[in-house]
């Protein structure tokens, strides 16, 4: 398994309003573990994938580049 953390700055409200749109491509069922922390300065968001090239094919998605 892959744990990825990904740190987003910006307005916690906006990035959590966007971070909400692109969980709708992906089912409950499809996630192991995925947690988003709204900070004071951002985002930031912990994922598991199940093994590299998961991983490697999510992070160059349209859903995750949009």
């Amino acid at each position: 398994m892959i744990l990825s953390t990904y740190t987003f700055d910006g307005d916690p409200g906006t990035l959590l309003d966007r971070h909400r749109q692109m969980m709708e491509f992906f089912p409950p069922e499809a996630l192991d573990l995925h947690v988003a922390v709204a900070t004071t300065t951002g985002l930031t968001i912990f994922d598991s994938c199940p093994d590299l090239p998961t991983h490697e094919a999510f992070v160059v998605s349209p859903e995750f580049l949009g």
